[in-house]
């Protein structure tokens, strides 16, 4: 059984941008994550261990949020290689910044 873990509208205070004064001053961004995995034990078993625990993909986010980037797809692609070396339950991964 396929099933999907979505935080959405994650608040971040970072310091992302092309520009120096992007990086000096910062932003505010929101991500949102979709990480796609086989739930069948999770709903059987009733267990945080047999599934991918959000509060966990949210340390992942917020630690990737901390490394300034001049790009936000450069942002995406270190968030999402972060969850799938973190998650190997983790099957397919969508990030939005």
């Amino acid at each position: 059984m396929i099933g999907i873990i979505s935080l959405e509208g994650l608040a971040f205070f970072a310091h992302h941008g092309c520009s120096e004064e992007e990086q000096s001053v910062g932003g505010r961004y929101m991500v949102d994550i979709e990480i796609t995995t086989n739930v069948m034990n999770a709903t059987i078993h009733d267990d945080i261990n047999e599934t991918i625990d959000y509060s966990k993909v949210y340390a992942v986010v917020a630690e990737e949020m901390k490394i300034s980037s001049q790009l936000l797809e450069n942002i995406a692609k270190r968030i999402i290689d972060s969850v799938f070396i973190h998650f190997s339950k983790a099957q397919a991964v969508k990030v939005r910044v």
